[in-house]
C-alpha cells in the first residue's frame, strides 16, 4: 500500500504531466519547435533518459568505496549513453554544415562559444602537458555540441526543448518514489535532510546531482513555457527539490525562483526593465564574487562536508607556476581522488565552478572562460538582458559549492551550456519596415526597441505606421 507522503508525490507529478502536455501542445501550435528545441532535447537526453530506463528497471550498480556505497550505471546503461552521444554528435554536425552553407553565417556567428571551445583546448593541452591523453569520447561529445553552438539558431527553441526534458526527467523522478522507492528514497544525514524526512534523489545517482538538474532547468520551464504553465511547473521543480535535501540546491532553487516570479522573464515579448535588470545583476554579481573568494580563502578544512580540505588543496598546487598558468589538465583533479587525496564521491570536481577552472585550465582558461560570459551578457542587449540573467543566475548559486557548468567533457548538466550561448535571438537592425524577427518563430516581426521621436500631425501618424507591428 502507498504510504500518504508517496501518494501526495505521485498526485502532483501526475498533475504536473497534465501541465506540461498543456504547454507542448500550445508550443507544437504555434510552430515554436524548430532545430534548437530538438538540439535542447538531446542534449538533456544524453543521460537522463538513460537514468529513467536504469531506475525503471531497478538495474543500477551499487559498489563500495572508501566505506561509501555508489551507484553506477551498468554496461548496457552506458552503452546506451554512447548511443545517445553519436546522435546528439550527428544532430550537431547537420546543424554546423547546413548552418555554415548560408552566404551570412558569420552574422550569427556565437562569439561566447568560441572562447568556451578555447577553454577546451587550453584544457586539452594542459592535461597533455601534464603527460595524460585529452582523447575521450565525452569530451568529443562535447566539443561537437560546442561547434554546433556557433552557428546554431537562438531563441526561444532551445528552452522548449530543454525545459520539455528536464520537466519529463522530474516526472519520472516523482514516479520514482512509488516505483523503485528503495532507490529513489534514501535516510537522513545528520547534516542535511529534506523537507518531508527522508533525502530524496528521483532517477539520478545522488541527491546533490538531482538537486543541480532540477534547479539549473528552472529558468528553461520559465521561459519556454510562460504563460501559466511556466510558473505553475517552476513551483513543481522548487518542490522537488526542498524534498531533495541538499543544501546547496535548495537554497538556489529558492533564490531562482523568487527572482524568475520578481523579474518576469518573456523571451517572445522582450522589454527592457532598468529596476528589474539591476535587482538581477546585483544578484548576480554577489553571487559570482563570493564563489571566486571562498574558495581562495577558506582555512577550515572541514568546512561544508570537507570542501574547505578540496579547496586548500587545488590552492597547494595551484601555488607551483605551470599550474597556475595552464592547470592540470582535464584529468587532474580526477588524480587527486586516485591518489586517495580527497573521498572517492568528490574527485569528479572540486565542488567550486571557479576554482575547478582554475585548477584545470589555469589563469588563461579561466579568463577565457570569464570573457565568455562576459559576451554572453554583453550581446544580449537590453532586450534579453533578463532572459540570459535568469538562466545564468542558479549556475552562479551552485557555482559556490558545486561544479555545475561542464568545463571539458560531456555530463548529466551538460545541457546547460549550449542552453545559456542559445538562450536569445541574435539582435540585428532593421533593413526596412519589417523589423526583426520575432523570436517566437512564428515569422512575425517586432519592431527595434529604439523607439523614435514622436511627431505631429500627419509626419507622426507614418511614422507610427511604420514602427507598428508587421
Amino acid at each position: 500500500m502507498v504510504d500518504p507522503t508517496s501518494a501526495t508525490i505521485v498526485a502532483c507529478s501526475a498533475a504536473a504531466f497534465v501541465v506540461l502536455s498543456n504547454a507542448v501542445r500550445k508550443t507544437i501550435a504555434r510552430s515554436e519547435w524548430d532545430g534548437a528545441a530538438l538540439f535542447g532535447a538531446l542534449s538533456v537526453m544524453l543521460f537522463s533518459a538513460v537514468y529513467v530506463f536504469v531506475t525503471y528497471s531497478g538495474a543500477w550498480v551499487m559498489v563500495t568505496k572508501q566505506f561509501q556505497d555508489q551507484w553506477l550505471v551498468p554496461r548496457w546503461g552506458r552503452y546506451s549513453i554512447s548511443l545517445v552521444g553519436v546522435v546528439l554528435v550527428a544532430v550537431s554536425a547537420v546543424i554546423f554544415v547546413r548552418a555554415v552553407r548560408r552566404k551570412n553565417v558569420f552574422s550569427t556567428f556565437n562569439f561566447a562559444a568560441v572562447l568556451l571551445l578555447a577553454v577546451v583546448v587550453v584544457s586539452s593541452v594542459s592535461a597533455v602537458l601534464n603527460g595524460d591523453n585529452p582523447v575521450r569520447a565525452a569530451s568529443a561529445v562535447f566539443v561537437a555540441v560546442l561547434a554546433a553552438c556557433l552557428v546554431a539558431p537562438r531563441g526561444l527553441g532551445i528552452h522548449i526543448g530543454i525545459g520539455t526534458c528536464c520537466v519529463i526527467a522530474a516526472i519520472a523522478s516523482g514516479f520514482a518514489i512509488v516505483v523503485h522507492k528503495d532507490f529513489s528514497v534514501m535516510p537522513c544525514l545528520w547534516d542535511k535532510c529534506g523537507l518531508l524526512g527522508f533525502n530524496f534523489r528521483g532517477i539520478f545517482h545522488h541527491p546533490n546531482a538531482f538537486a543541480i538538474f532540477v534547479t539549473l532547468a528552472m529558468p528553461f520551464v520559465y521561459i519556454g513555457f510562460a504563460s501559466w504553465e511556466g510558473p505553475a511547473l517552476s513551483v513543481y521543480l522548487l518542490g522537488l527539490v526542498l524534498i531533495g535535501g541538499s543544501r546547496t540546491g535548495s537554497a538556489a532553487a529558492v533564490v531562482t525562483f523568487v527572482a524568475l516570479m520578481l523579474v518576469r522573464p518573456n523571451i517572445r515579448r522582450p522589454v527592457w526593465a532598468p529596476i528589474r535588470t539591476v535587482f538581477l545583476y546585483v544578484v548576480l554579481a554577489v553571487t559570482a564574487v563570493a564563489g571566486l573568494a571562498l574558495p581562495l580563502t577558506m582555512n577550515d578544512p572541514e568546512f561544508l562536508s570537507d570542501r574547505g580540505n578540496m579547496w586548500m588543496l587545488a590552492r597547494d598546487q595551484l601555488s607551483e607556476a605551470a599550474t597556475l598558468l595552464y592547470g592540470t589538465g582535464m584529468l587532474g583533479w580526477k588524480h587527486v581522488g586516485e591518489a586517495d587525496l580527497i573521498h572517492i564521491s568528490m574527485s569528479y570536481s572540486a565542488h567550486n565552478q571557479w576554482i575547478h577552472v582554475l585548477y584545470t585550465t589555469g589563469l588563461i582558461g579561466l579568463v577565457l572562460f570569464v570573457g565568455a560570459l562576459a559576451v554572453l551578457i554583453r550581446q544580449a542587449g537590453r532586450a534579453y538582458s533578463l532572459i540570459i540573467g535568469c538562466v545564468l543566475l542558479p549556475v552562479a548559486i551552485l557555482s559556490i559549492t558545486e561544479r555545475p557548468w561542464p568545463v571539458d567533457t560531456a555530463d548529466w548538466v551538460m545541457w546547460v551550456v549550449p542552453g545559456a550561448l542559445l538562450s536569445y535571438p541574435v539582435a540585428r537592425r532593421p533593413s526596412g519596415p519589417e523589423g526583426t524577427r520575432n523570436p517566437s518563430g512564428s515569422g512575425e516581426s517586432i519592431a527595434r526597441w529604439r523607439v523614435p521621436r514622436k511627431r505631429r500631425g500627419r509626419h507622426r501618424a507614418q511614422q507610427q505606421r511604420r514602427w507598428r507591428l508587421t
